[in-house]
């Protein structure tokens, strides 16, 4: 068994602090905690730590998408729940959207298709369905477009798309 201190370790023993403290010292992060990034060495199996993002507030649960390319969190205290993007190194990134839950957000979790999230909200007795669309992976889907060139006033020839081809070459038909 390894222990991986992030941010505060326990207390050693023999040291007395008061119970606020500790609870202050464990929880110290002005917007709640942070979402430690591990990778686990094949030859020692020791934890290195990738990094650190720093989450709304202090979640209960975490969960990844079906692609592993988005971090889910739920925050019980805090009563929402939010996504984090996951780099491709695997580290995951501070929160960039949050939502407010009724009270209590416990749980968060893809359905299969990944297309939706479901989170569970105990003080509101309610689950969430939110539909997800992962189009911010910074990763490229190659469909066609329907383009035509056009020349300009000053004799260049420019590629043009109207809105709908653009929007159909976003979500993909199939």
């Amino acid at each position: 068994i390894e222990i991986f201190c992030l941010g505060t370790c326990p207390v050693p023993a023999g040291e007395q602090i008061a119970r606020d403290d500790v609870h202050r010292g464990l929880t110290g992060w002005k917007f709640g905690g942070n979402a430690a990034s591990l990778a686990i060495d094949a030859a020692s199996g020791e934890l290195r730590l990738l990094g650190e993002a720093l989450l709304p507030d202090s979640m209960a649960c975490i969960a990844t998408d079906r692609s592993g390319r988005w971090l889910f969190s739920a925050s019980y205290g805090g009563d929402c729940i939010a996504v984090s993007a996951i780099d491709a190194e695997g580290v995951a990134q501070a929160a960039h959207q949050m939502l407010a839950t009724p009270p209590h957000a416990h749980a968060i979790q893809a359905d299969p298709s990944n297309r939706f999230v479901l989170a569970t909200s105990l003080g509101g007795g309610v689950v969430l369905q939110l539909r997800f669309d992962d189009f911010g992976a910074d990763s490229s889907h190659l469909r066609g477009v329907p383009i035509r060139y056009v020349e300009t006033s000053d004799g260049k020839k420019v590629a043009v798309a109207t809105v709908f081809d653009l929007l159909m070459a976003q979500y993909g038909v199939s």
